[in-house]
């Protein structure tokens, strides 16, 4: 029998096909938005295109199926994806928040999940399988940790150091750099002009790089980050979430050293003491393992 695992992100889309009783594995990375329907998850027409991935992979519509998606932080928002998914596929079919992949690619049964990349979130599941979330809220409100939330924070500290009358520092220096305006006054302008996601994300290693570089504003961004989302871990496991580790992933906490050791500080400092694990793997791993549990 083949399985299907699909991890959906904000940028990428990763669609895997194993067999179920070998090691045979296909591949293929896609940009979200080349499938993702209009009214989103909940699109009958971009589930269909979704899955035409998987079946030129080999897979069919009776294949164990698990998927993980950014933007499903809630049952009523899960039950619509699933719904979708099931217009076109019969096999069996779970379908799940992406953060909740990364303790089974962990190898994991049971672990609270911290992503950290293009947007941010912690998720874990109680016993009786209830979904539970904390932090997140969008990238432009919300999402600590992640490339544009560490961004926008970034902006904040730099206007109000810049407000105390002093002069620019080396993080306002670097963003002024990245954002080629010679005036923390012109910042803020050039900054919310044409807002968008990833073009705010873009500009998040020029903070790791100051902070490297001995901004101490720089390095609080980056500390109040990772203060968040333990703030969020601890939230999630007071809701009775059922976990054996704390494991992070996503671009932004698994290429920057500083950011896991940050999170190591604050979970610690908030009294959590489950093994913490940057997972290295790519989540999708996770699915498949979630889908072997199907069969």
């Amino acid at each position: 029998m083949k399985l299907i695992g699909i991890d959906i992100g904000g940028t990428n889309t990763r669609v895997r096909v194993a067999d179920s009783i070998s090691t045979e594995v296909a591949d293929a990375r896609l940009p979200t938005s080349e499938w993702l329907g209009p009214s989103g998850l909940r699109d009958r027409e971009g589930a269909k295109a979704l899955l035409s991935h998987a079946h030129e992979l080999g897979a069919d519509q009776h294949a164990a199926l698990a998927v993980g998606a950014h933007g499903c932080d809630s049952e009523a928002q899960i039950r619509a994806f699933r719904e979708a998914l099931e217009e076109h596929h019969v096999g069996p079919l779970l379908v799940l928040n992406d953060a909740l992949l990364v303790g089974p690619a962990a190898g994991f049964t049971d672990a609270v999940g911290i992503i950290a990349g293009t947007g941010s979130i912690v998720v874990g599941r109680t016993p009786a399988g209830e979904h539970l979330t904390a932090g997140g809220y969008g990238w432009m409100i919300g999402d600590p940790g992640s490339a544009p939330g560490i961004t926008r924070e970034s902006m904040r500290a730099v206007q109000r150091e810049h407000d105390t009358g002093r002069r620019p520092g080396l993080l306002a220096r670097r963003l002024m750099e990245h954002f080629a305006t010679d005036t923390v006054d012109d910042l803020s302008l050039i900054f919310t002009h044409r807002a968008t996601m990833h073009r705010w994300a873009k500009a998040a290693p020029v903070i790791f790089t100051a902070a490297t570089e001995g901004s101490r504003l720089a390095r609080r961004v980056i500390s109040a980050a990772a203060d968040e989302l333990a703030t969020s871990v601890g939230d999630v496991l007071g809701r009775q979430a059922r976990a054996d580790a704390i494991v992070a992933a996503g671009g932004v906490v698994t290429a920057q050293p500083l950011l896991q050791s940050e999170l190591a500080r604050a979970l610690a400092d908030q009294g959590i003491d489950l093994p913490f694990v940057v997972l290295h793997d790519e989540p999708v791993a996770g699915a498949i393992a979630l889908a072997r549990t199907l069969i």
